[in-house]
């Protein structure tokens, strides 16, 4: 029985989102604060208060990690670290930091960097993200007659996220109707990350990437590129998941073939934990968003400890 912590991605982000575990937990607040200074301010109030600034990827994407990491490090203040971790998109750089890849600080500028060439990326040429929900045939032949379209998370095996410019998309979603896919819906996004239509935000990514050093992982780690287990993460790797399909269906596969059974999804919302009891609804998963669900999970696996 192994258990591994799961980070959320861009779209989970909330208004209020973090602020009871930064009043309660003094090294979530520590963290939150860090983040706030070397943001350049606001971040917090678009956390706790201002919603419209925390659709922004620019601003989304670094008050995901900080407050993802600064509940890890709570809950390593608790005496519990994973066995294992992965992320799903942006998460996968809080993933990266249980690994010890990185600092939180280290972590914190990169995802600054490369939340905002995305933003740029998007505002170039506007393009749009859409799940689909239906068999991996018939979402394929839909994207045969659309090529400007690409797949950008295989998160189900009923459930693709496909991207690409929006009149393609509009296209695309005139033609669900009689390809064979139950049902489309637009995801509230800037724009069609995982995609070729981020080439231009990797390459710039790449650029920042040159004068940063990356520890080798010191616990099992998971990538969205291929789902498998990872001993180290190239630069390289990083700049690919930028315009590559997310492989979190494989991933957490591998996973429990690697024989976890306790999921722990730290961040806010709960999109991951839904997504892993639709691949295996036998597997125990513990959400850590807010100050109650902190307490609990501890209380949960002290409880698991101790059997």
């Amino acid at each position: 029985m192994k258990t591994a912590f799961v980070y959320a991605g861009q779209g989970s982000q909330h208004v209020g989102m973090g602020y009871d575990l930064y009043t309660d937990l003094p090294v979530v607040k520590a963290r939150l604060d860090m983040a706030e200074d070397r943001f350049g301010g606001g971040l917090l109030e678009a956390m706790f208060k201002e919603g419209e600034r925390l659709k922004k990827t620019a601003c989304a994407q670094p008050a995901i990690y900080a407050m993802s990491v600064a509940v890890r490090e709570a809950m390593k203040e608790e005496g519990f670290e994973s066995e294992g971790c992965a992320g799903l998109s942006l998460g996968e750089y809080a993933a990266f930091h249980d690994a010890g890849l990185y600092t939180f600080a280290e972590g914190f500028d990169l995802v600054r960097v490369r939340g905002r060439h995305m933003s740029d990326a998007a505002q170039r040429e506007k393009t749009s993200l859409v799940a689909l929900i239906g068999g991996s045939d018939a979402v394929e032949a839909l994207l045969q007659r659309h090529p400007d379209c690409h797949v950008a998370n295989r998160n189900l095996p009923m459930q693709t996220v496909v991207g690409g410019p929006v009149n393609a998309m509009a296209r695309l979603m005139e033609d669900v109707s009689s390809s064979g896919v139950k049902r489309a819906v637009p995801l509230a996004v800037e724009g069609a990350f995982h995609t070729p239509y981020m080439q231009t935000a990797a390459d710039a990514f790449e650029r920042h990437l040159e004068g940063v050093v990356l520890t080798p992982a010191s616990k099992p780690l998971y990538l969205n590129l291929d789902g498998r287990l990872h001993a180290t993460v190239a630069k390289r790797d990083m700049t690919m998941q930028m315009t590559r399909p997310v492989r979190f269906f494989d991933m957490i596969a591998t996973m429990l073939a690697d024989g976890y059974t306790t999921f722990v999804e730290i961040g806010p919302g709960k999109t991951l934990s839904g997504l892993i009891r639709k691949i295996d609804p036998d597997i125990v998963t513990l959400n850590i968003g807010t100050i109650v669900e902190f307490h609990e999970t501890i209380r949960y696996l002290k409880g698991m400890s101790q059997r």
